[in-house]
């Protein structure tokens, strides 16, 4: 029996990889969106909802999720303080860039499945094709892994529709002599090689 929901999916997600946890919102949205849209659960699309906003692609259905998988005691949320301001731009999606800095003295969401979530994880991902494991494996272990920075890089650069609204793109993006761009290198301006 295959999965059924988008919850499902968060599911499996944090039981893949050993039930290794996922450190921030923001990459565990995402991981969910790259599962989606590379990971061969198209079918949940619609379950997400995603869409371009402040920090890229996002989806409150997910927070939805964690809210209900967190009262039905499957998903612990630990914090503990973040070495990124990435770590935490989607938990903070109203604020503005220039308070990023601010958030300093906050901390970053720890995600992990309780006994009972493991218990509920093993059943789903027991219902998982090989292929399907085989590509949330892959997903979870290049991208979880990965630092922060080079995630939203790479997702920003190959979805590149879903920044219109970031307010961090001129972060993440390298940025050329005509402006933010994921397909160009970074322009850097040689003093040398201009004319007074």
């Amino acid at each position: 029996m295959p999965l059924k929901s988008g919850l499902d999916l968060l599911m499996v997600l944090l039981y893949a990889n050993n039930r290794r946890k996922v450190e921030g919102i923001t990459r565990l949205v995402k991981l969910l969106f790259l599962l989606i849209k590379e990971g061969g659960f198209q079918q949940f699309e619609r379950d997400y909802e995603f869409e371009a906003y402040n920090f890229g692609p996002w989806s409150a259905r997910t927070f939805s999720y964690l809210e209900s998988v967190g009262e039905m005691g499957l998903v612990a949320v630990q914090e503990k303080p973040f070495a990124y301001y990435e770590e935490v731009v989607d938990d903070f999606a109203e604020a503005e860039v220039n308070e990023i800095p601010e958030l300093a003295q906050k901390t970053v969401k720890v995600f992990s499945l309780t006994d009972r979530g493991m218990k509920v994880g093993q059943v789903l991902y027991g219902r998982l094709s090989d292929t399907e494991r085989q590509q949330l494996e892959s997903i979870k272990r290049k991208f979880n892994m990965m630092r922060l920075d080079e995630l939203l890089r790479y997702v920003y650069s190959k979805y590149y529709a879903y920044t219109k609204k970031s307010k961090i793109k001129a972060k993440v993006l390298p940025r050329t002599m005509f402006g933010v761009s994921p397909d160009l290198p970074e322009y850097v301006r040689d003093e040398d090689d201009f004319r007074e």
